[in-house]
Order: C-alpha cells, then structure tokens, then sequence
C-alpha cells in the first residue's frame, strides 16, 4: 500500500454562483437594442499535485436575451471541462458544451425564422480544447481548437463550424509593476 502525504491528497472544492446584465446601445438602429440576462452556477474541483495540479468542473446556466424589451431568445447549457497545469505555467484545457436554445416569436422583426411558418428550435454541441503556454509574466500564448455545431428544426440554421484559434493575452494588474 502506497503512502500520501495528506497535502498531496487534498481536494479543493468551489461552488458559485454569477447573475449578470449586459446592455448594448445602439443609438442609429434602437429597436435592436440587446439585453442578456444569466444565471450561471459553477462547481469546480481541483487536485493539487506534487508537480502541477489538475482542475475540473461542471457549468450550468440559463440566460434570456431581450430585443427591444421583447423577448428573443432563452438558453440553457451545461459545460464539462477539465484542465493540466504543470506547475511551469503551461495548462491544457478540454471542454464540452451542450446548449439548448428556444427562440421566441415576440421579437417578429429581428427574428426572421418566423417567415418559415414554425418557430425555431436549436441544440447546439461545442468542444473545445487548447493549449496555453506563458511567454512572460502576465502573458500568454495560446492554441485552440473549437468545434461547434448546430441542429435546427429549419435546415438553414443547421451548420457544423471547426475554428482554429492562436491568441495572446495579455493582463493587466492594477498597482504591479509593469512587466516587460
């Protein structure tokens, strides 16, 4: 039987919960005005390990968008993802999302499916994975992978997207030093 060091062995564990309001403005076009509002809960846990850690979690949330104060649409998802860090700062990230999407008829203008007669039903299906590596301090490169697809009950809005992403980021920290 194998010993472990009682740090080694312990399980961090998270759960919150986020409730969030966006608003654009578009003062040459108002009547497509958006509005989002979600609620998201998240369950994270976390391993760390002698070299690195590794993290998981689960993501549920709904979210209604309003067009001109009229309902637009109303979805729902789940998100699974699990994640590497080495403990040198690189960290591979796997991520799979199921979103369930019901538009709504109240927003007529906008929502052009209603000239097919039926209102439209979505599922949409997305993986993720990437990789992330740090360059400097506060900065990141990273390599993605996106694959999305979506099921509509009107065949126009079926499409399966493959995106490949590089991107750095850069954060900025408010009172650190800058880092070059």
């Amino acid at each position: 039987m194998r010993k472990m060091d009682a740090k080694a062995a312990r399980h961090d564990h998270a759960v919150t919960a986020t409730d969030s309001f966006l608003q654009s403005l578009n003062h040459e076009i108002p009547e497509v005005n958006l509005q989002d509002h979600a609620l998201r809960v998240d369950l994270n846990w976390s391993r760390p390990r002698e070299k690195g850690s590794r993290f998981s979690g689960a993501v549920v949330g709904v979210d209604t968008l309003l067009i001109d104060e009229r309902s637009f649409l109303d979805r729902v998802f789940l998100t699974f993802y699990h994640a590497w860090a080495d403990g040198e700062g690189r960290t591979t990230t796997v991520q799979a999302r199921y979103q369930g999407k019901n538009f709504r008829n109240e927003s007529v203008r906008v929502n052009s499916h209603t000239l097919f007669g039926v209102p439209r039903e979505d599922d949409g299906t997305t993986l993720l994975a990437s990789l992330a590596y740090p360059i400097r301090k506060h900065r990141t490169l990273s390599l993605e992978y996106l694959r999305d697809r979506n099921k509509s009950n009107i065949a126009l809005f079926d499409y399966v997207r493959n995106i490949t992403f590089i991107t750095c980021s850069i954060w900025v920290v408010p009172g650190s030093p800058s880092s070059s």
